[in-house]
């Protein structure tokens, strides 16, 4: 312990190692979660958060949830409005809009995290290739990067399409 000694004193000798921080009942800093502070906070990070969590769950659970499979055809049915069968009615070809739905968030989750992981493999080999040689490679990506940040994504999105 004597060893630590020097490295939790000033050159006044005093202690600067942290004061205890005051606990609330719940043994959170002040009695204030992190959940507490974040719904007082930031109100719609925490209903988008759900939104979020519920988008995964009916991803996830589409197989129990969805009451037929996304492309089963009913040519009788076609065309109909909402009624306890059909909760949001079905297409031209009889296919129930609230299975395809379910079925579709599994589709969409899939593809944004595709695209997500693929964009953060390419920042990571960018900058860590540019980094670990450093220098005129280093501010000539830099630059780059800078410039393909400034364009406004609708814009190349609207180039794209």
């Amino acid at each position: 312990m004597r060893l630590f000694a020097a490295f939790l004193t000033n050159r006044r000798g005093r202690s600067v190692t942290p004061k205890a921080v005051k606990t609330g009942a719940q043994g959170s800093p002040a009695g204030q979660g992190f959940l507490t502070r974040l719904r007082r906070e930031k109100p719609l990070a925490v209903v988008l958060g759900v939104v979020l969590l519920l988008l995964i769950l009916v991803a996830l659970l589409a197989d129990v949830l969805a009451p037929f499979g996304p492309n089963e055809v009913f040519l009788m049915d076609r065309l109909q409005g909402s009624s306890a069968r059909y909760p949001l009615g079905t297409d031209q070809l009889g296919r129930d809009f609230a299975s395809r739905l379910i079925y579709g968030a599994r589709l969409t989750l899939g593809v944004g995290l595709a695209a997500t992981a693929v964009n953060v493999l390419v920042a990571l080999v960018v900058g860590g290739v540019s980094g670990f040689i450093g220098g005129r490679l280093d501010l000539t990506v830099q630059r780059l990067v800078d410039a393909w940040m400034s364009i406004p994504g609708l814009l190349i999105l609207l180039t794209v399409m």
